[in-house]
């Protein structure tokens, strides 16, 4: 997990093209976020990315969201702490 993880944020983020926000682990799964102006660019970026003997068993998702609300309502929003 470690290695892909690297691999990812290097393929993904070593020029800014996205912008890693979150990594969320549950369910024995990992969910990593990351917002794009340019989803095709990520999709030719992920399947460029070195593999071991096979593939990646990973499941792509994409949605619009040009005002980050999914990370300020789902991620951020939960973590504030009541005084």
């Amino acid at each position: 997990m470690n290695v892909f993880e690297e691999r990812l944020f290097e393929a993904l983020g070593h020029d800014n093209h996205a912008v890693w926000v979150a990594v969320l682990t549950f369910d024995g799964a990992r969910q990593w976020v990351f917002y794009t102006s340019d989803v095709s660019e990520c999709g030719r970026r992920l399947a460029a990315m070195p593999h071991e003997e096979r593939s990646y068993p990973i499941e792509l998702e994409a949605d619009e969201d040009p005002t980050w609300t999914y990370l300020r309502e789902s991620i951020l929003n939960p973590l504030k702490i009541e005084a």
